[in-house]
């Protein structure tokens, strides 16, 4: 949401100028049905100044209307149901529907009912040059109240928590900072991150992106409906993804051309997120490789990810000859909005570069060169996990003639975090039994996973043993094994929400925590409640 934003006095005077005079330039911006308006820098300060003008005028209505909300409410559950994976509806599409809750009427016409010259101006010019206009519902807290503030997105940076969240309340302006976050539901009027801008058309998947409807004779086309690909982009579900597959950490310096076959992008994961307000984002993922020439590049969008879930992609690139391709590197971005930018990207050992169309207001995760030895390849399954980042990894995936068994992943520096705030720790560095009672996690707090492709691991301490459930001592547990693959080391994950269960292979029950008892942890429990969910991190 980082868009250019210029506070010069005399840039504001152009604006309005520009306001003003929008009435006789609105015939000139009509387009081709096949080519939808693309905001430009000379218009954009009418553009932020028409958004914030709407964002004035409904605060009003809705102090004066206050069932407004709940017509917006409902306009935006409505999209949800047919598969949008954010909670906001497209302004110019959805203004002039017919709504139940008002009777028969519009939007549009209830916000017209002033009969402000000024707000219909607006309105009419951002019809025009704001195709992408969007009304996002955000509720983080999940409150059935609504807020009396409605709030306008022109550009602030998401990631930082001091950034100023313009809004009006009542037609009064005013700020907060990102980090106060409403505790009531909140209407912010943005440019949508799913809108399917001319550049973009130009080089995304046609089969992604769904068409709204045609405005004054331009479409307005969206990611993120689902529509056609409904199976290759989907949450995690209760089989986590490492329990499904064989995994592990890429290297580079390894030949490709022993492999034919298809070649996709399996998943991906990120254990950070930047939206302080609890929406969704988008991940942008290009393939940039060569194929015996010039480095060519594939584009694929993803939409609706969260944190600490594995999203399934599945998406097929192409399918490789023998011995006719070579290095291969993806390039991801967080999705957002801004001009469009140009990035020249090239790959190591290969001639030349791809360029690479952007949002000014992208942000860049990581580029990561992407290789395939022959301990990673597994016909029909193998996968290999890639760590650009610390927070950030992908999986990608090959399925041909070449086979390989693949090692086991490895995990390091993985915390477990009870649901009473407490670390699991190697108590006296394997001397003592297992405990979940300290504030902050140390070298003891810290362990290493070993995962097989059957979805079981091993827990190695802080003492180079690995965590064994001791019978005779009512299942407690203790990092005094020095054989990974014993009978009562083995355990796995069992997802339960945001959380994690640790069940013991050996018993068939879940580690429990003792919440604050200060006592060692026991795997015995029948059932997953309070005690047996933890937050795992460093996966």
């Amino acid at each position: 949401m980082k868009t250019l934003k210029v506070k010069s006095i005399f840039f504001s005077l152009l604006a309005i100028a520009t306001l003003l005079y929008m009435t006789s330039c609105e015939q000139e911006a009509l387009q081709d049905i096949e080519n939808p308006v693309e905001i430009t820098e000379t218009n954009m300060l009418s553009v932020e100044k028409g958004r914030s003008t709407l964002a004035k005028h409904l605060s009003t209505v809705i102090a004066e209307q206050p069932e407004l909300n709940e017509v917006l409410e409902e306009m935006i559950e409505e999209e949800v149901e047919k598969g949008y994976y954010e909670k906001e509806i497209f302004f110019n599409v959805k203004k002039d529907e017919t709504s139940t809750l008002l009777n028969g009427s519009t939007l549009n016409a209830r916000l017209s009912a002033l009969n402000d010259i000024n707000v219909r101006s607006a309105m009419n010019y951002l019809v025009e040059n704001d195709p992408g206009l969007a009304i996002l519902m955000a509720n983080p807290s999940g409150s059935k109240e609504f807020n009396t503030r409605v709030y306008v997105d022109n550009g602030i940076d998401d990631s930082d928590p001091n950034a100023l969240m313009e809004y009006y309340e009542n037609g009064v302006y005013g700020t907060q900072p990102l980090s106060e976050v409403p505790k009531t539901i909140s209407f912010i009027i943005r440019k949508s991150e799913a809108y399917a801008s001319p550049e973009e058309l130009k080089s995304v998947d046609k089969s992604d992106v769904k068409t709204l409807g045609i405005i004054n004779g331009k479409k307005i086309q969206a990611f993120g409906y689902n529509t056609v690909k409904e199976s290759e982009v989907s949450a995690g579900s209760s089989e986590s993804q490492e329990e499904s597959s064989i995994l592990k950490s890429g290297v580079v310096n390894c030949p490709r051309n022993d492999f034919s076959g298809q070649e996709k992008l399996a998943a991906f994961y990120t254990t950070q997120y930047q939206d302080y307000w609890g929406t969704q984002m988008e991940y942008r993922f290009d393939a940039i490789f060569s194929d015996n020439g010039p480095l060519g590049s594939i584009r694929m969008d993803f939409w609706g990810t969260t944190v600490n879930t594995w999203y399934t992609a599945n998406r097929v690139l192409f399918t490789w000859e023998q011995n006719d391709h070579d290095y291969m590197k993806y390039r991801i971005v967080e999705r957002d909005n801004g001009f469009t930018t140009t990035v020249n990207v090239s790959v190591p050992n290969i001639p030349g570069s791809v360029s690479l169309s952007y949002k000014s207001g992208d942000d860049f995760v990581a580029e990561q060169i992407v290789e395939y030895c022959g301990g990673i390849l597994n016909t029909n399954s193998g996968q290999g996990v890639y760590y650009p980042t610390g927070y950030f990894r992908f999986s990608v995936a090959q399925t041909g003639s070449a086979t390989g068994a693949g090692p086991d992943q490895q995990f390091h520096n993985v915390t477990f975090k009870s649901t009473d705030n407490r670390y699991m720790v190697n108590e006296s560095n394997g001397n003592n039994y297992v405990y979940a009672n300290r504030y902050s996690a140390g070298p003891w707090e810290k362990f290493s996973i070993f995962m097989k492709n059957d979805g079981t691991f091993a827990i190695r301490g802080s003492n180079g043993k690995y965590a064994d459930v001791d019978w005779g001592a009512g299942k407690k547990i203790k990092f005094s094994s020095t054989n990974m693959y014993c009978s009562d080391c083995r355990f796995k994950f069992v997802n339960y929400g945001s959380y994690k269960a640790i069940q013991s292979v050996a018993t068939g029950q879940f580690v429990s925590s003792e919440g604050t008892y200060n006592t060692p942890c026991l795997a015995n429990r029948a059932q997953i409640a309070h005690w047996e969910k933890w937050t795992v991190s460093g996966m």
